[in-house]
């Protein structure tokens, strides 16, 4: 028997929008996702998908949040690898802006990532939560060998 000693060990589903490029749409059709405790069930009825992220605060907080799949460089040109496929989670529920967050905007009939130095005069659709990599594993057999995982 087993129990959950953190909130970060338990993950949060958060549905999926697609991947860039999207029309505007496609994320705000996106139904959200409402979990029953204690173990976070959730029922989902249509078509789509779901990714697991950790219950890191940023996403806890999120109220409505949507998953979006992109480049790395098409968050932010200082990412150092910008060919990398990202996981980008927006919360649809705070659209007011700050100085200190990307923000997901209407390029005509796309979508895209921004952070403005001024307030923007175009609608802002959701705030960026987060933007996380793949998991990196050096060699991923090595996790199925329990005799090898105290090296």
């Amino acid at each position: 028997m087993f129990r959950l000693e953190e909130d970060q060990e338990a993950a949060r589903l958060i549905p999926v929008a697609g991947t860039f490029p999207l029309q505007p749409q496609t994320v705000q059709a996106v139904q959200s996702l409402e979990q029953v405790e204690p173990f976070s069930l959730v029922n989902y009825q249509g078509n789509g998908a779901v990714v697991p992220v950790p219950q890191w605060q940023a996403i806890l907080t999120a109220v409505d949040p949507v998953a979006i799949f992109c480049q790395a460089g098409e968050v932010s040109e200082s990412l150092a690898r910008k060919d990398e496929q990202v996981l980008v989670v927006v919360d649809r529920s705070q659209t007011s802006w700050n100085d200190g967050s990307y923000f997901l905007f209407s390029q005509g009939e796309t979508l895209e990532i921004q952070w403005c130095e001024t307030e923007p005069e175009r609608e802002i659709l959701a705030k960026v939560v987060l933007v996380l990599r793949p998991k990196k594993i050096f060699d991923a057999n090595n996790l199925r060998e329990p005799w090898q995982m105290d090296d």
